[in-house]
């Protein structure tokens, strides 16, 4: 039927793209040639014999499906992985989920997959883990900062998707995490978001000018106005004891 044909052509491609991830990650090759031959091996898998199109529009639809299969496949192959690594003795790394997010940051460097592919990976792995472990996942985020950045300063048209799921991912993780427990990671989540984003970026810009709400207790009576006085005056005391004893 008309209906099962696209069905058959994706199940086709996803078995395709499949065997390509096992065999790269199988490899456990790290190095800038293994990943490079890993990056190959899914680019040729995603386009198998299929013919490129013709015309802007076409070629444009084209690279968009092509992208959109990708990322279903990459995420669907990341939740097999993560239910190996729950059993004994397993890690993310030993099941290939480190390598996994290295591949998938190659391919959307190379242009193979959508920015946003890698950024969905790391969605979903902070989604399905405890507190401590995603602080172990975060060292990996940070190790790849530098490789991460440019994915989010690219054209808009490329780079909107993966600055929406990466602040997605970052303010879920800080909802979930305790300001006063968690403080540390907190405060790298943010140095990191610093870091990859603009100052401009829409998204650390207070774009409606809101002020804080919160109410501040001030004395503002004659006695409290002496305290604060006094207060100020002996620390410029201790200031100027200090000055004069490193003399």
């Amino acid at each position: 039927t008309m209906s099962g044909a696209p069905a058959d052509e994706f199940a086709v491609k996803r078995e395709r793209i499949t065997r390509a991830l096992e065999v790269t990650l199988s490899s456990g090759s790290t190095t800038a040639e293994g990943v490079a031959e890993g990056v190959a091996a899914v680019r040729d898998a995603l386009v198998g014999d299929e013919a490129t199109a013709e015309g802007a529009a076409e070629l444009k639809a084209q690279t968009a499906e092509r992208a959109s299969t990708l990322e279903l496949v990459l995420r669907t192959f990341l939740e097999s992985r993560l239910g190996e690594s729950k059993r004994p003795g397993a890690s993310l790394a030993s099941v290939g989920v480190t390598a996994l997010l290295d591949l998938a940051l190659a391919l959307s460097a190379a242009g193979v997959a959508d920015h946003n592919a890698c950024f969905c990976l790391l969605e979903d792995l902070f989604d399905t883990l405890v507190i401590s472990e995603a602080d172990q996942l975060w060292k990996l985020v940070e190790a790849r900062a530098a490789a991460l950045s440019p994915l989010l300063s690219d054209t808009p048209e490329k780079s909107t998707r993966a600055k929406l799921t990466l602040i997605r991912t970052c303010n879920e993780l800080l909802r979930r995490l305790s300001k006063s427990k968690n403080t540390n990671f907190c405060g790298r989540i943010l140095m990191l978001l610093s870091y990859v984003l603009p100052l401009s970026d829409r998204s650390g810009v207070n774009i409606k000018g809101i002020s804080a709400t919160s109410q501040l207790d001030v004395d503002e009576t004659e006695d409290g106005v002496q305290d604060m006085e006094q207060d100020s005056g002996a620390n410029g005391a201790g200031g100027a004891e200090a000055a004069n004893g490193g003399e």
